[in-house]
C-alpha cells in the first residue's frame, strides 16, 4: 500500500532522526544523502517507479524559519526499481493532481540534487520530495488537494515513466469522497462540502523540565476524534533536534498507550487534558549530542497524526500536525 515505501525511508523526518523506521515523514528528510553507485551506460537504465510513499500535514507559522509559510503541504517519496539509476540519469520530475491538470510542480534536474538518496534498505535510487504546497487553491497555502497525484519521471536517455497514488481522507481509507484537506486552525470562513480537515494540532498548556530529576511534565490536549498517535521531538537553543521519546503515544499495530502517558491507561484526543510524565530515560538522543541533558532543552514539539484506519496492522497513518512549545526550567 502507499506507506509501506515511505515506512522503508519514512520509517527514519521522523526516524532519521529517530530510528523510527515506521515513521514515514522522517525519511522524506532525514535520508536525502547520496551514495556513490556503479557507473553504468545511461541507456540501459530505467526510470520505472516501484512504489510513492506520502503524508500530508498540518503546519503552524512557527515551523517555518522565517516564521511564516503554508499550513497544509503534502510530503512525497519516489522509490524507482532500477538499482543502477543514479542523479545525473535524472532529466525531469513533474508532478500533477488529477483535480487540477493544469497546475504542475515541475523539478528539472538541476532542482533534483538535493531531492535524490539511496535507500538504505534496497539500495535504490529514491527522489523526496518534503513539504510541497498548492498555490493555486485558496487561503493561503491552508488547503492541499486530494484526488490522485501522478508523478512522471524523464531520464536523459529520453525514457520515461509515470505512477499514480490516491489519498484517502484523513482517517480513512476511502478515496473519492472529499476533494480536499485544510488546516483547522488556519483555513478562513466555512469548509465547503468537499473539504475534510486535517488532525488539529496540541494545545500544550505546559512543558517543565528539571535537570537535577531528571524529569520532564508536558501537559497538553487536542479535541480531535481524528487523533490517534504522535510523539515528542526536544530541540535545543540552536533548534536542532536533541532528542525524542521512541515509544509513541498509542501504538498502530497493538493499541497500546505510552507507560508516561496519563499512566499508560489512555489517550485522550475529546479536548481533556493529557499528562506525559516523562523520565530521562524515556528519552532517545540523536547524533547532535553525546547525551541528552535536559538543562539543555528549550522548546518541544509534539505531532499528532491519525492512524486509526490502520489500527492492528503494520502501517502506521497518513496524515499530522505539528505543535510548539517553549520549555521551562525548574
Amino acid at each position: 500500500m502507499h506507506l509501506s515505501a515511505l515506512r522503508g525511508v519514512l520509517r527514519n523526518l521522523q526516524r532519521g532522526y529517530m530510528k523510527y523506521l515506521r515513521f514515514l515523514f522522517v525519511a522524506l528528510v532525514i535520508g536525502l544523502a547520496s551514495c556513490s553507485q556503479p557507473t553504468t551506460p545511461t541507456s540501459t537504465v530505467s526510470p520505472t517507479i516501484e512504489n510513492i510513499g506520502w503524508t500530508i500535514g498540518n503546519i503552524p507559522s512557527d515551523f517555518w524559519s522565517n516564521g511564516s509559510g503554508p499550513s497544509a503541504v503534502i510530503n512525497l517519496g519516489v522509490y524507482f526499481e532500477d538499482a543502477k539509476l543514479k542523479l545525473s540519469d535524472l532529466k525531469k520530475v513533474t508532478i500533477r493532481n488529477s483535480l487540477a491538470p493544469e497546475y504542475e510542480w515541475s523539478h528539472a534536474a538541476s532542482d533534483l540534487e538535493e531531492k535524490f538518496y539511496t535507500s538504505t534498505s534496497t539500495k535504490k535510487g529514491a527522489l523526496s520530495f518534503p513539504n510541497l504546497w498548492s498555490p493555486n487553491v485558496a487561503s493561503n497555502g491552508s488547503v492541499i488537494y486530494l484526488g490522485s497525484y501522478t508523478i512522471e519521471v524523464e531520464l536523459e536517455n529520453g525514457k520515461t515513466a509515470s505512477k499514480t497514488l490516491a489519498t484517502p481522507a484523513p482517517n480513512s481509507l476511502n478515496t473519492n469522497i472529499y476533494n480536499y484537506t485544510y488546516s483547522p486552525e488556519d483555513y478562513i470562513s466555512t469548509p465547503p462540502s468537499d473539504y475534510v480537515a486535517l488532525p488539529k494540532r496540541a494545545t500544550i498548556q505546559s512543558a517543565i523540565a528539571n535537570a537535577v530529576n531528571g524529569t520532564l511534565n508536558i501537559e497538553f490536549s487536542v479535541d480531535d476524534d481524528k487523533v490517534y498517535s504522535g510523539w515528542v521531538w526536544l530541540y535545543n537553543k540552536d533548534r536542532e533536534v536533541i532528542g525524542y521519546i521512541e515509544t509513541i503515544f498509542r501504538e498502530f499495530s497493538t493499541g497500546v498507550i505510552h507507560p508516561r502517558l496519563n499512566n499508560g491507561t489512555v489517550f485522550n484526543n475529546d479536548g481533556t487534558t493529557n499528562i506525559l510524565a516523562l523520565r530521562l530515560t524515556d528519552i532517545t538522543k540523536t547524533d547532535v549530542v553525546t547525551n541528552v541533558n535536559l538543562a539543555d532543552v528549550v522548546s518541544l514539539r509534539i505531532t499528532l497524526t491519525d492512524g486509526k484506519q490502520y489500527e492492528g496492522t503494520d502501517s502506521t497513518y497518513d496524515t499530522y500536525s505539528y505543535s510548539f512549545s517553549n520549555v521551562s526550567q525548574e
